[in-house]
């Protein structure tokens, strides 16, 4: 009988290279038939956002939300957080190469000051 094995893989003490309105970064790749699941976000280093608060949110170029919506992580509180996505209710399987991106969706430049987070993804590699 087949089985399903989801692997976590991290993307550990993850710093954004801008903290801005609208920056897309990348946190890991993914590659043909990886069955993506959960994403949790572990802040270990707070960010400060000066005037506005940063929202953060977790997808790829299909869908920039797809396993963390605005509200899921706060950046600027220490803390465990588990994404939930516009897809959060089923995994997604990618068919072609693609990266996992965070994108901030406030803008923070003014006074901000970037901390850091550690991403855990939920995913499964598909034999055929």
């Amino acid at each position: 009988m087949a089985q399903l094995t989801f692997r976590m893989r991290t993307s550990p003490d993850w710093t954004p290279n801008s903290y801005t309105a609208g920056s897309t970064e990348a946190i890991m790749q993914v590659h043909p038939l990886d069955l993506v699941s959960v994403c949790a976000a572990r802040v270990n280093t707070v960010f400060n956002g000066g005037n506005a608060d940063a929202a953060v949110i977790v997808g790829d170029d299909g869908s920039t939300n797809r396993f963390v919506e605005d509200g899921n992580v706060n950046e600027q509180t220490l803390g465990v957080y588990i994404g939930a996505g516009v897809g959060i209710d089923n995994a997604h399987l990618y068919t072609v190469a693609n990266t996992i991106d965070v994108v901030f969706t406030s803008d923070t430049a003014a006074n901000g000051s970037t901390g850091a987070i550690d991403w855990t993804i939920a995913v499964a590699r598909i034999d055929i």
